[in-house]
């Protein structure tokens, strides 16, 4: 799939911004170039506010102790923010070619552990697109 060079440029200024912490940037020109296809930006920008939420639960969950109160509550925001990105994404794949919506599902989208970490390196790489927003107050 062939992605436009505006794709392309904004994620290299996130890469930039991000101090090169990207860890699928060609993934995410997919992603970015498939919510252009599908006219999708109010979507993407749920996605993306997700993926921060999810980061921020994440980072919680782990200095909070199992036993904590409270602690079930987070871990069930986590599942449900978890399932929204998954829903959104899955909902941006449909616009996409056949082997490519295959390729992403598959990597992305199953239910294996290398598929959730595929997915969560994915949010984290979301989740700098919103830090991007928030700080240069620009859409991408």
């Amino acid at each position: 799939m062939l992605f436009h060079q505006t794709t392309r440029a904004a994620v290299a200024q996130i890469q930039e911004f991000s101090n090169h912490r990207l860890r699928l940037p060609e993934t995410l020109e997919l992603v970015m170039e498939l919510r252009d296809i599908a006219h999708r930006q109010r979507e993407f920008q749920g996605l993306i506010f997700s993926a921060k939420a999810l980061k921020n639960l994440s980072a919680i969950i782990r200095r909070t102790k199992p036993d904590a109160e409270g602690y079930d509550k987070l871990v069930n925001e986590f599942q449900s923010q978890l399932d929204r990105v998954r829903a959104e994404l899955g909902s941006l794949v449909a616009a996409a070619p056949v082997e490519v919506a295959s390729w992403f599902r598959e990597r992305f989208l199953t239910a294996s552990q290398e598929s959730m970490n595929h997915l969560l390196d994915l949010v984290h790489d979301l989740s700098w697109v919103k830090n991007f927003v928030i700080d240069r107050k620009q859409l991408v």
